[in-house]
């Protein structure tokens, strides 16, 4: 059958993979209500299309922390990436570079910083879950900045890992030969023996993750690396704050894909209230939920500069083989639109928003005129939007009624809008 969307990969997988690998890979926390909010608040959200606007020239570039990258769209990390292919973040690592973004590589992948480093010459980020003891963390972080990795990206929203029913109900359990590689020379990994009720994959997290981390993790890591430090795993506009204020250069707005806290809120649905308090001091970034084109153009309109994709990368990841010689992209990546600076694509008016000083408006422009980033007003009352309305056009925001918003996009910026079309070409 033909590949469509992300969602007929979903089901080949699902054919392909063992019950244990494709609920590794699906699943979220208990009863998988987050997991289903992520898609269902990007569902909520409307988009109204404008008309007779020039699309002949389409150009999806833009930069993440000064990196060159020709979408977007960004890979976030995925433990254990063997679990679904041979290959694994090897793969994923080329890819990566083909499409010309940038892959995150987790502490808990089954290939190590060096193996993925040179397996590519694409920009990658470590992701870091830090250890009990933080001289292997340190070690870590040392290795992949001597390998050419861009920064560390800090995963601060697992503590203990999330109770994944799933995994438990499978006993989820490495194949011969997939383990934690970047542990290998570290730590001495412990031999797992998964009972009935358990996971591996949650036995290791409960010796390789260290439960007592407060904000002066971000100050030390400072401490001995240059790389940026971005912080994933931000949900509120207060922890936001803190991020910034302990020096991150970016954050990743996420609920871990519905795989952490259950009945957390919706990544996007807290995207506008986080990315108005950071107000322009950090590059904001967000996962959970992407599956289509268009849900990546409503994450850059309500404030993101740019997405990761997870879940949406990795099943057309299990059907690589399948694919080769086949007309598809060796890992499906989206192309859905044109947002050469995703930081301008939203301005507010000011007279729509009466929290924003009268000149706030023409500072932005100013400032968007001059090619400078300038920070996200707050959106009105954002908490109590359970749905916004996108006008594709102009570069203003008007209230439509208690519970509606509309979001006006510069033409100019947002060229064309693929409403058909989905992550895949």
């Amino acid at each position: 059958m033909p590949l469509l969307n992300i969602f007929d990969y979903e089901e080949l997988a699902r054919r392909k993979l063992s019950k244990p690998f494709f609920e590794y890979i699906a699943g979220g926390a208990d009863d998988e209500t987050t997991l289903r909010r992520n898609r269902e608040a990007f569902e909520r959200i409307e988009l109204s299309p404008r008309a007779l606007v020039d699309v002949s020239h389409v150009d999806l570039t833009t930069s993440v922390l000064g990196q060159a990258v020709e979408m977007p769209v960004l890979l976030a990390p995925v433990a254990v990436q063997r679990l679904a292919h041979p290959e694994g973040e090897l793969a994923t690592a080329g890819a990566a570079a083909q499409a010309g973004t940038i892959m995150t590589l987790s502490t808990m992948a089954s290939a190590s910083i060096e193996e993925v480093a040179s397996a590519s010459n694409g920009p990658k980020w470590f992701q870091l879950y830090v250890h009990r003891d933080r001289n292997v963390s340190k070690s870590m972080v040392q290795r992949a900045d001597a390998v050419g990795y861009k920064a560390v990206c800090l995963t601060v929203d697992v503590p203990r890992l999330g109770r994944r029913e799933r995994d438990l109900r499978n006993r989820l359990e490495y194949p011969p030969g997939v383990a934690h590689r970047n542990y290998i020379g570290e730590v001495e990994l412990p031999p797992f023996e998964v009972e009935p009720g358990e996971s591996e994959l949650s036995a290791s997290a409960d010796v390789l993750i260290d439960p007592a981390l407060t904000w002066e993790v971000i100050d030390w890591l400072r401490s001995f690396t240059s790389l940026p430090v971005i912080v994933k795993g931000i949900m509120t506009a207060e922890d936001a704050r803190f991020a910034v204020d302990h020096g991150a250069s970016a954050i990743v707005v996420s609920n871990h894909g519905g795989r952490q806290l259950d009945g957390a809120p919706a990544s996007i649905s807290v995207l506008p209230e986080i990315a108005a308090a950071v107000d322009g001091r950090c590059e904001v970034l967000l996962d959970s939920g992407i599956r289509r084109g268009t849900d990546i153009v409503k994450a850059l309109a309500l404030g993101a500069n740019a997405v990761l994709i997870g879940r949406a990368y990795i099943w057309p990841l299990t059907l690589e083989h399948e694919l080769r010689g086949a007309a598809q992209v060796h890992v499906a990546l989206p192309v859905p639109f044109d947002c050469q600076h995703p930081a301008r694509l939203l301005h507010l008016d000011a007279a729509a928003h009466p929290a924003v000083e009268p000149r706030r408006h023409h500072r932005r422009a100013a400032a968007a005129a001059a090619g400078q980033r300038f920070p996200h007003a707050p959106l009105p009352d954002a908490k109590c939007h359970s749905l916004w309305r996108l006008h594709l056009s102009d570069a203003e925001v008007h209230p439509l009624g208690k519970r509606r918003v509309a979001l006006h996009l510069r033409a100019d910026r947002l060229q064309r809008i693929a409403l058909d079309r989905l992550l895949n070409e």
